[in-house]
């Protein structure tokens, strides 16, 4: 972490975010078919990556996973290798502006739209991806807990060193959290249509 990126997290927090807005709050038990989509920042450190591929693989390819979006960053973009409908975006660092958020004219190329549901994996501070899950989230944004991370988020996860591993930790928002249905029903689910 840099000191421009202290310098522009602390603006952000500060001046961007509208604290007394009532943001919508989704249900935690809603499902992914029924949600604008979802947006998922994959990890920036090559191990958490890996454990996270590894946890969300299932979801990834599944047959909703046309209502999903993930970011990834180009460090991690050849480990990916996830047979998946869901859009893929890679960030880099000439995609991000001098205080290492995305760039304004960046954001409009890829076409986001708003996300019912915003997961960030990073599990230390990554300015960029809680720039993104702020900004695009607008129902339940998931973020793991550094100091700040409350003005980004608005469900936080500790890591400890004495808590699970990280891959029970994954498996928990992957299952209790974002409810993205258990894969036996989504099979069932997509039939129905």
């Amino acid at each position: 972490m840099s000191f421009r990126e202290d310098i522009a997290g602390y603006a952000l927090t500060k001046f961007t975010r509208n604290k007394n807005e009532d943001k919508p709050q989704i249900s935690i038990g809603r499902s992914i078919e029924e949600s604008s989509g979802v947006l998922i920042c994959l990890p920036e450190d090559r191990n958490e990556f890996r454990i996270a591929r590894y946890v969300f693989k299932g979801i990834f390819e599944s047959p909703v996973s046309n209502r999903i979006t993930v970011i990834l960053h180009k460090n991690v973009e050849a480990d990916y290798r996830i047979d998946s409908n869901a859009r893929k975006i890679v960030i880099n660092e000439e995609n991000l502006g001098f205080w290492k958020i995305p760039k304004s004219s960046w954001i409009k190329e890829q076409g986001f739209s708003t996300y019912d549901l915003v997961v960030d994996l990073n599990t230390k501070y990554h300015l960029y991806a809680a720039y993104l899950s702020m900004k695009l989230g607008d129902g339940l944004i998931i973020g793991f807990a550094w100091d700040g991370a409350e003005e980004f988020y608005n469900v936080l996860l500790e890591k400890k060193a004495d808590n699970s591993s990280l891959e029970n930790i994954y498996r928990t928002i992957r299952d209790d959290y974002t409810n993205l249905i258990p894969l036996e029903d989504l099979k069932q689910s997509s039939r129905k249509k």
